[in-house]
């Protein structure tokens, strides 16, 4: 695997995985009533940016964040981990490539807090769910999402406790270039 393939993978998973334990952090110190509820990236982001070097801390997530979806790219393109070119392997990959959304949010929500207009997320958000639910059948569409995000946290519950997750971190070429 590329060297910079490696690094791509190494920032990214950083970047990510300091955004989501930050939002850990911070929803377990709202279950104790320390903080206020409600962590999402947007808020945690919007929070940084008061503390001491915290636009850099963004920029750097920013910058991480761009890292693991040019990693998810290269993964899904390539096919490092050879998931094949059968159905279920382009699947894998297709749906690898579209995860790429996800982190992009993420990446953009960093990005909108450096340039100071990412304070109105959760009101943005209201407004669309209040705009959908006028809709003819919008409170069905807004059930149905409720339930696609049940179900795809399920199945990532289902992936980590069959141990699938591992392939992510035991890809022979990284680890023999340790």
């Amino acid at each position: 695997m590329l060297p910079a393939a490696r690094a791509l993978a190494r920032v990214g998973c950083s970047a990510i995985g300091t955004i989501y334990l930050l939002i850990g952090v911070w929803a377990m110190l709202a279950l104790f009533r320390v903080a206020a509820p409600a962590a999402d990236e947007q808020r945690i982001l919007q929070r940084m940016s008061g503390w001491p070097l915290g636009a850099a801390l963004i920029a750097g997530l920013a910058l991480g964040t761009l890292a693991y979806i040019l990693w998810l790219m290269f993964d899904a393109v390539f096919d490092p981990y050879k998931f094949g070119k059968g159905l279920k392997g382009v699947a894998e990959r297709i749906g690898i490539a579209l995860s790429t959304l996800a982190y992009g949010k993420i990446g953009w929500a960093a990005v909108k807090v450096l340039v100071g207009s990412g304070g109105h997320g959760e009101q943005e958000r209201q407004r669309f769910a209040r705009h959908v639910l006028v809709w003819s059948g919008g409170r069905w569409l807004v059930g149905l999402a409720g339930v696609v995000v049940a179900i795809v946290g399920l199945f990532q519950i289902k992936y980590v406790y069959e141990g699938h997750h591992r392939r992510w971190i035991e890809l022979p070429e990284i680890a023999a270039a340790r």
